[in-house]
């Protein structure tokens, strides 16, 4: 009976450690200056295995941005190797903010389907499966990138953060060129 226990304590804490894997990093905010300034916030990553994949892959960002004007900004996430993820460029018209606006690859509405102030979740611009999620190493510093191209208002980046687990890598393939 007891080897009984142990045999399923075992195999649940297995399957536990194979579907539980989830990382999630907090990056730092500040200031979004006016008219084409780029400004990149950092966060580091550690811990990931040295190849991102469909089991460890980035699953989502989120971010908290006030502003008065979304459809100045241009926002990606910039990986350790380069490689850029768009998740917005100019959307939401003059309404104003992104409050805790998170992107996945399986969100059920693209971004630009969505209206200000963006609340919930979506899918971004750009693509998942792109050369910053598989077959590359996931440590390191990320980026969240925000440009705002237009004159007469500036905003905040509150707080934004990546996570990575099981379904990172959705129909990525190696061998991205960077350049």
């Amino acid at each position: 009976m007891i080897k009984r226990l142990q045999l399923c304590l075992v195999l649940i804490l297995g399957m536990i450690s194979i579907d539980g894997f989830s990382q999630t990093f907090n990056g730092t905010g500040g200031g979004i200056p006016d008219n084409g300034i780029q400004t990149c916030f950092p966060v580091t990553v550690t811990g990931l295995p040295t190849a991102l994949n469909a089991a460890n892959g980035l699953t989502q960002v989120c971010i908290n941005i006030t502003h008065t004007y979304d459809a100045d900004l241009d926002i990606f996430l910039v990986s350790p190797n380069g490689g850029a993820l768009e998740l917005v460029t100019d959307v939401g018209g003059a309404n104003s903010n992104f409050q805790t606006t998170c992107f996945t690859a399986t969100a059920g509405t693209a971004v630009t389907a969505g209206s200000a102030p963006f609340n919930g979740t979506y899918r971004p611009e750009g693509s998942f499966a792109n050369c910053i999620n598989v077959g590359v190493n996931g440590n390191g510093t990320w980026y969240l990138c925000i440009t705002d191209d237009g004159g007469g208002d500036v905003g905040t980046l509150n707080s934004w953060s990546i996570t990575f687990g099981a379904g990172g890598a959705i129909g990525a393939t190696p061998g991205c060129n960077l350049n």
